[in-house]
């Protein structure tokens, strides 16, 4: 669906076919909301994953995320010795620890290293992107394919409790709708080029 076929579904299915109790931005925002709802569903699928090499200096140990990540890292890879490194929880750094950095932690849109690189490090970053915003526009909607429907009935439930009206019927839908994502994210479940020994990525991210 496109952005513009999607603003109309939701209409639709509220029985609204032009702007009234539900303008447009109201409208944009419930669809948006939904897709980062079920975007965050996939995190841990190839759809959502990106990747990026980054440099950290000599002496350093932060760096900053991508703007499209969402703040969750799967991984780093050193390209020039292929080690991998995974996230930890509150790394402690000790100013006296250095050398090739051996985990990592994520907060404030920034990465942590355990401890400054001693030379220069070019690295692959594997992480999770934000989905790209529904607007009103002929482009296809950033979810895959066979799954976009859930979008709309999610949406069309948010804007008829608000309204007062009956919801049975679509949360029946929006139901069978999630049974079908579930299986297509057990389906798409990625695991980035050189980390395969260490076990499947898990749903929820790190």
């Amino acid at each position: 669906m496109t952005g513009n076929e999607i603003i109309s579904g939701l209409r639709f299915l509220i029985q609204e076919d032009t702007a009234g109790f539900f303008g447009a931005t109201e409208v944009s925002n419930v669809l948006n909301l939904k897709l980062k709802k079920w975007a965050n569903y996939l995190r841990g699928t190839n759809f959502f994953m990106n990747t990026t090499t980054i440099t950290i200096a000599s002496g350093e140990r932060t760096e900053a995320l991508p703007s499209d990540c969402d703040g969750h890292v799967y991984c780093i890879q050193d390209e020039s010795s292929g080690d991998v490194f995974f996230p930890v929880r509150f790394i402690r750094h000790d100013p006296t620890d250095t050398g090739t950095p051996r985990w990592f932690d994520v907060m404030d849109n920034t990465i942590y290293f355990d401890r400054d690189a001693t030379s220069e490090l070019s690295l692959t970053l594997y992480y999770y992107r934000n989905p790209t915003a529904i607007a009103a526009t002929d482009v296809e909607i950033d979810f895959p394919p066979s799954c976009q429907e859930i979008i709309l009935f999610d949406a069309a439930i948010m804007c008829k409790i608000r309204d007062g009206a009956d919801i049975g019927d679509l949360v029946a839908e929006r139901n069978e709708m999630r049974a079908h994502l579930h299986q297509w994210a057990l389906n798409n479940i990625n695991t980035p080029r050189g980390v395969d020994m260490y076990g499947e990525m898990m749903n929820d991210g790190y």
